[in-house]
Parts: C-alpha cells; structure tokens; sequence
C-alpha cells in the first residue's frame, strides 16, 4: 500500500510539473509577443498610391496623412500646388528719430544770469510712423508620395516708404538729431564755433525694401482627429534694404551758433542687409467643422549676411564741408516669423482639385537689422550704430490650388 502511495504521488508531482512547464512557456511566448507589438506598431502601407495594386504590412506608428489629397484615376497621387498672397502689412523699423522741438531754449536764445538757468528742455521727439501697405507673395510647391514629404519655395516682397516734418511753435527751436554739430564750421573742426545746434524746420524721407525667399521640406500628419500637424526645415535669403534722408533748414545766428537761414544741412543714412541661413518651424490647423479650421504657424530664422552701411552729411553754404563713412559688416541676424487666422479647405472636379484659403495676422521680426550710424557727441566727430529692430506685421490673403 505504502508503494502504491508513493506511485500516485510521484505521477501527481510528474504533471504538475509539466503543467508549470507549459504554462511557463505559454507566458515566455505572450510576453515577446507583447514585447514585439510594443516595438512596432502595424499598419498598411500602400506600395503604390496612384495605382492602388498591393497593400503591404509593415512597422511603424500610424500618423494619417493630412495634406491635402487629391485624386487621379480614382487614387490618391501626389501633385503640384501653388499660391498666392496679397498682404497688407504695416513696417515697424527702430531708430528713425531726426529732430526734436524745444519749447524752452533759454540756454541758447538768453544769456545765462543764474547757475541752472535754461537747462529744462520741454518738446516732442519726431520719428517716422510708417502707413499700411501692400504686398504680395508667390509660391509653389510638390508633395512627394515618399512618406507623405513636399516641399516649398516662397517669394515674399513689400517696398513701403513714409515721411515726416516738423517746425517749431513761437520762441521755439528744432534740435538736429542725425547731423553732427561740426558739418556748419567754417573752419572745418568740431567745436563751439560756428557750431550747428538747431534749426527751425526738419523734414525726413524713410524706405523700406524686403524681399524674402523661403525653401522648405515637411510633412503635414494629424496627431488626433481635429488636430494636424507640419514641422519642416529649411533655408530662407532675405534682403532689408533701409534709407532716411534727412534735411534741416532755418534757423538765425546768434553769438556763437551758427543759423542756417536759407541754407540747409542733408544727412542720408543707408543700411542694407542682405543674409541667408537655416530655418525650422512648424504649421498646425485645429478642425472646427463644415470644412473650417484655424491655423498657427511659427518660424525661426538664423540669418548670417552682409550689412552695407553709409552715412553722409553736407552743408549747401559750404561745399568742402561734407562728411562720408562707411561702415559695413558681416553679422547674425535672428528672424521670426507668426501666423494665425482662419482657413478654409474644399475640393472641386471629383477631388482633382482642392482649394484652400487662409486669412489671418502675421508678423516678421528682425532683431538687429537696422545698423545705421549717428552722432554720438554734439562736439566731437564721433558715431555709433543705431542697432535697432525692424519687424512687419498686418493682415494675409492666401489662396492656395492642389492639381
């Protein structure tokens, strides 16, 4: 009986532990197949978008095209697109100040009786507010059946330009802000003497020039059913070509302050960029619903190019009298660029071709890119560079046509 026992013991422990071998295995085997599944995602992947022959399975995680589609014998293909922007856009460029008014000038119209006399200045400071202006932008672009890519090349082009006066009220003057004190001594030296202080009337043209050329590659996805998504990469070239003319008239001589009467003093300033660097950024669109969607788009810019800067004063009364710098440079130049606004998407011809239009507020901005030179002392000829920004902003038409 005690054999016996030991028998049936001994079987019972024989399956138990071939039952935990099996059910070992059994989970080794669940847990690569979780292991695998984890690594890759499946998904089909058509082997030919135009001819729609052969679905293939392969890895990777699923990101849905969300460019638009349209449709050649019935299947989706890749194709041309192009666009076209009107915009209306308003400059913004620091360092424009050319004169201000002195309500006050006792320092300079009285003779000082008490320590302290003259010394308040009360006026207004005149610079150059620019008016709106149009613009315009071209492009053309391929979407490329290799994983959804396309690429994108851009012109953009604005030419804006305003102008700006002042004149003084009653016992009030206009105190030059561009020329250097020196340009009206007959000696040809900086110094007290002869010395131009003031005038009695200042009037300053500024231009403006930016034409821009963007390439890029990316890839538009949806990352969930409302919202897609384009990063890209890319080069932009950009050229800021910058202008003031300035003219200063007027003015009665008095001890050692040179009027200028029915003379005048010219002043011209000119910087020009023109650069070229790597750009990246990305576009999104949030679905609203009946083909509607707003859109967000940021960019950066590195620019690295040539700055061309020049100043240049003259005197009409006399011709010797004329002061001429140079003072290019090579420099970086970051540059941003922001969209937002809505859009709409539709196709036409049985999905041959799609239209969209985007209407919406932008704005470029250029950290540095007006490096042109004024006068650093009423006394001495000494200069240093403005280094202001210059940006653009306002409102943006784009209609854009997939064939």
């Amino acid at each position: 009986m005690n054999n016996n026992m030991l028998s049936k013991v001994s079987f019972g422990l024989a399956v138990l532990a071939t039952a935990c071998g099996y059910g070992a295995m059994s989970t080794n085997e669940r847990v690569a197949q979780l292991e695998q599944k984890m690594d890759c995602v499946y998904m089909d992947v058509p082997l030919s978008m135009c001819g729609c022959e052969v679905t293939a399975q392969t890895c990777g995680a699923r990101l849905a095209n969300a460019r638009p589609e349209i449709k050649q014998s019935g299947c989706s293909c890749p194709g041309w697109f192009v666009s076209v922007d009107a915009i209306y856009w308003h400059p913004k460029v620091g360092g424009t100040e050319f004169a201000y008014t002195d309500n006050s000038p006792q320092l300079l119209r009285e003779p000082i009786q008490n320590a302290g006399e003259g010394l308040a200045i009360s006026g207004r400071v005149k610079d150059i507010d620019f008016d709106w202006d149009w613009g315009f932008k071209v492009g053309a672009g391929y979407n490329f059946q290799h994983d959804g890519w396309d690429v994108f090349a851009q012109y953009t082009r604005l030419d804006s330009g305003d102008s700006s006066s002042t004149s003084p009220g009653r016992n009030s003057i206009v105190v030059p802000l561009k020329a250097s004190a020196g340009i009206t001594n007959p000696n040809g030296q900086a110094g007290n003497v002869g010395s131009f202080l003031f005038a009695q009337g200042a009037k300053s043209q500024f231009n403006v020039d930016y034409d821009r050329i963007d390439l890029e590659m990316g890839r538009h996805f949806f990352v969930s059913q409302k919202l897609s998504l384009r990063p890209f990469i890319g080069l932009t070239a950009a050229w800021v070509d910058l202008s003031q003319k300035t003219r200063y008239v007027g003015g009665v001589a008095f001890d050692n302050n040179l009027g200028l009467g029915e003379n005048t003093v010219k002043v011209t300033d000119q910087s020009d960029f023109k650069g070229l660097g790597p750009r990246m950024g990305f576009n999104t669109k949030w679905k609203l619903g009946y083909d509607f969607s707003i859109y967000g788009d940021l960019s950066l810019a590195f620019l690295y190019g040539h700055y061309d800067v020049s100043h240049k004063e003259s005197y009409s009364l006399l011709s010797a009298n004329r002061v001429s710098l140079d003072a290019d440079m090579n420099r970086f130049t970051p540059n941003s660029t922001i969209g937002l606004g809505v859009a709409y998407d539709t196709y036409l011809n049985d999905d041959q071709q799609h239209i969209g239009i985007k209407f919406g507020y932008e704005n470029h901005y250029l950290w540095g890119a007006n490096q042109m030179l004024k006068p650093d002392d009423s006394t001495f000829w000494r200069y240093e560079r403005i280094g202001e920004d210059v940006s653009f902003h306002g409102l943006t038409l784009e209609v854009r046509l997939d064939f």
